[in-house]
């Protein structure tokens, strides 16, 4: 660049900016269209959202299908519209990454970056409290939590809007026939009729061709929603046969039980004494040689277990194990819980009944 070239962009005055109050943010969802079409389409779209009017706006493609759009009431203009086309105040900012909250005269920004993409913008005339950036968190489909307010910054700003923003507006193409008025009159007397007929037909093929895309984005949602409740069925059906698979299968929760110590012998808690050991006549109740007699454990008779319900049915040896220690071993169990004694127990057996509960951990999910 030469140097007549620097001091000419350095004279070039700034572009007109419209302030952020005055400008509404709006992202479309349209398809690929060329320049003129997607102006077109997007003026169409934005009557919805403003007030009836001339207004104008600046639109970029994003990504996935999207469109982000400014748009704003002519009579918003800056005094320097005249100069050119008047830009949006945030078009000025560099882009951002995540949520922040901007500085404007008047009032401030909060905006939230994605994928170096605005995809979210509300202004606030003051600085917004706690619950007020929280629903804007959340609007944004953020946890508000792990989003707190910020501070208010001011955004690094840039000399041009970036070149991909296409400016439009919703006034009357200009008259090219300006001047020579009575030219135009005399060609549009002659072409009143060739005018309307031409105009009716482009209405009619617009309307039709947007009777068919109606027709087809119809089709698409009603497929989606199809799809949708294929889906959802097939995960009932799959947490119904899930429910019905035991969490604990027969062959771990008898290994549980077993570590429990509820079939181990008791310890021998009679010594023998010495003279008994030295002696050779036997004892009444013991072998010969004076050994202890070797202590009883407790056996298996029954073992049912169903619907997370656990019934077993055990055989006491005479004094050597009892209920209390039997019962307490049993609730050392991981998971198994609400013990009760059968009301068919018996001086030698013991039935007992007990459920099999879900962990803390598992409930909450």
């Amino acid at each position: 660049m030469t140097l007549q070239q620097t001091l000419a962009a350095l004279r070039r005055p700034p572009p007109a900016t419209i302030a952020r109050k005055d400008l509404t943010f709006v992202r479309l969802q349209l398809p690929a269209l060329s320049r003129g079409k997607l102006l077109d389409a997007v003026r169409l779209q934005l009557t919805q959202y403003l007030p009836l009017g001339p207004f104008a706006y600046a639109c970029r493609p994003q990504s996935a299908g999207a469109v982000a759009a400014w748009a704003w009431p002519i009579a918003a203009r800056s005094t320097g519209a005249g100069r050119g086309p008047s830009w949006p105040e945030p078009l000025l900012d560099a882009s951002g990454a995540g949520l922040r909250l901007i500085s404007r005269d008047p009032g401030c920004e909060a905006q939230h970056w994605l994928e170096g993409e605005l995809r979210h913008s509300r202004w606030f005339a003051t600085a917004p409290s706690a619950s007020a950036w929280q629903a804007f968190a959340r609007g944004c489909g953020l946890d508000p939590a792990a989003h707190p307010l910020p501070a208010v910054q001011a955004a690094p700003a840039l000399k041009q809007p970036e070149a991909d923003w296409l400016y439009g507006d919703s006034l009357p193409a200009r008259d090219p026939w300006q001047g020579w008025r009575w030219q135009a009159v005399a060609l549009g007397l002659g072409a009143v009729a060739s005018a309307g007929l031409g105009a009716q037909l482009q209405a009619l093929d617009q309307v039709s061709r947007d009777t068919l895309r109606v027709a087809e984005l119809r089709k698409e949602r009603e497929s989606a929603l199809a799809a949708r409740a294929q889906y959802e069925q097939a995960e009932q059906q799959l947490d119904a046969l899930q429910a019905l698979v035991p969490r604990v299968s027969q062959l771990e929760l008898l290994a549980r039980v077993t570590r429990s110590g509820v079939f181990d012998a008791p310890k021998p808690t009679t010594p023998v004494a010495p003279a008994a050991a030295a002696s050779t006549t036997p004892m009444p109740g013991l072998p010969v040689g004076g050994a202890a007699p070797v202590p009883k454990a407790a056996q298996l008779l029954e073992w049912d277990y169903r619907n997370d319900s656990l019934k077993i049915t055990l055989s006491l040896p005479n004094r050597d194990v009892t209920l209390l220690g039997i019962t307490r071993r049993l609730e050392a169990v991981p998971e198994l819980g609400a013990l009760k004694v059968g009301q068919d127990s018996g001086g030698d057996t013991l039935t007992v009944t007990a459920t099999l509960h879900r962990p803390a951990a598992q409930e909450g999910r």
